[in-house]
């Protein structure tokens, strides 16, 4: 029997009179064989490679999330994550914006990510991320 992932995502909202809630079916890939880590990188504020595992491959789901748990307007440790490494810097557009305590996921189609920390700030924030390959 293959290894098998389970997503569900449940989203509501409500503001005044205005409500919303989306409830998609989860759905069960299946992933024959799952190579995975779970990692915890400090991001700086120069742009950095994310320290992924050498035997990752594409076509897996990732996660990142923003450990930092500060609510402070002035100290906002946000973190850009961008789908290339580093060295395309000049030509990274940053495709998630994680502010303190958000999460973030999806279908792979690279595995080498980079990510910088926004606010000019003398802390930097942990990104805790995985990749699950098939």
């Amino acid at each position: 029997m293959a290894d098998e992932l389970n997503i569900q995502l449940n989203i509501a909202a409500s503001s005044g009179n205005y409500q919303l809630s989306f409830r998609p079916n989860a759905i069960s890939p299946d992933m024959a064989t799952i190579t995975g880590r779970d990692i915890v990188q400090t991001i700086g504020g120069t742009i950095e490679d994310l320290q992924a595992p050498v035997d990752i491959t594409d076509g897996g789901y990732y996660w990142f999330r923003n450990l930092s748990t500060s609510t402070s307007v002035t100290f906002d440790p946000s973190i850009k994550v961008s789908s290339c490494a580093a060295s395309a810097a000049g030509t990274t557009f940053p495709f998630l914006l994680l502010r303190p305590g958000e999460f973030a996921m999806g279908r792979c189609v690279t595995t080498a990510f980079s990510a910088i920390r926004v606010s000019p700030t003398s802390v930097s924030p942990n990104l805790q991320f995985g990749i699950l390959s098939a």
